[in-house]
């Protein structure tokens, strides 16, 4: 009965809120989601190795019907990653791709962007770069690194479990496995205003948006879109004053609409 009201409310968000994505084939595509998520739970196997769904008209990969239906929920009922501004987006940044649902989202929400995407997650990447590659996304550019202040290498702890969303650089754990990732500074790939800067990268969004700031290339700029993590970065008001001295102003959304005793938050700044 629980999991029936989660869905209703999820129905009821699609109906009834104004979603960046068309109404018609979001509920078309959620409802796809459900079926063959519990379909393959019947069968037993909600965890079988690589498998695909076509969403939107695009094959996404990934290893969990589990994960992948809370990341589209996320992403896509609650309409999280959704501009504020108005206008053609040309240029989006997607810092933590994962297995491609943000990507999919922009591509889907915003047709004429390109979308420059980053995964360090090696396992991750590879359903990425299969999804970019055998749907045709040439819009679509991968670099397989995670965002940091410097550029090198660091440890970056991941889950045998493909499906979890909070591998990262500050998340080791008795369930993590520590790989040696390359790292890279977003500042180095700016060469052109960037409409939406998304960045969900598991804490390392202060170092990366005060290395942005340094360089100047915060200017480039025009909305951010963030995960914020205070168990890792603390209370966020050093980082709002720092964000709202080069021009910004701050909302914050939670996913309290759909999801039970949720303490993430995203915050979105625009230009004042």
């Amino acid at each position: 009965m629980k999991l029936l009201l989660h869905y209703l409310k999820a129905y009821r968000l699609i109906l009834f809120r104004q979603h960046a994505c068309p109404r018609g084939a979001l509920l078309w595509a959620y409802t796809r989601l459900l079926v063959q998520a519990h379909w393959a739970g019947k069968r037993g196997s909600r965890h079988s190795g690589t498998q695909s769904i076509l969403l939107f008209g695009k094959r996404l990969y990934f290893t969990s019907y589990i994960f992948l239906l809370y990341q589209f929920e996320e992403i896509f009922v609650l309409d999280c990653y959704r501009a504020k501004t108005a206008g053609e987006k040309r240029f989006i940044v997607d810092g933590g791709s994962h297995i491609g649902v943000s990507v999919l989202f922009f591509i889907t929400a915003y047709p004429t962007a390109s979308v420059l995407a980053f995964e360090p997650d090696p396992q991750a990447f590879h359903l990425l770069q299969l999804f970019v590659q055998q749907n045709k996304l040439h819009q679509v550019q991968l670099v397989n690194a995670a965002l940091a202040a410097t550029a090198g290498t660091v440890s970056f702890y991941a889950h045998e479990e493909l499906g979890r969303l909070d591998a990262g650089t500050f998340t080791a754990s008795a369930q993590t496995v520590a790989l040696t990732v390359p790292t890279v500074q977003l500042s180095t790939y700016l060469t052109q205003p960037v409409d939406v800067l998304k960045l969900d990268i598991e804490g390392a969004e202060v170092p990366v948006i005060a290395e942005l700031v340094a360089s100047q290339k915060i200017s480039d700029i025009g909305e951010l879109v963030l995960e914020f993590h205070p168990a890792i970065n603390g209370e966020p008001a050093p980082f709002l004053s720092l964000l709202e001295q080069e021009g910004f102003q701050a909302t914050s959304t939670t996913s309290a609409d759909l999801y039970e005793n949720t303490t993430d938050y995203l915050l979105h700044f625009t230009r004042r």
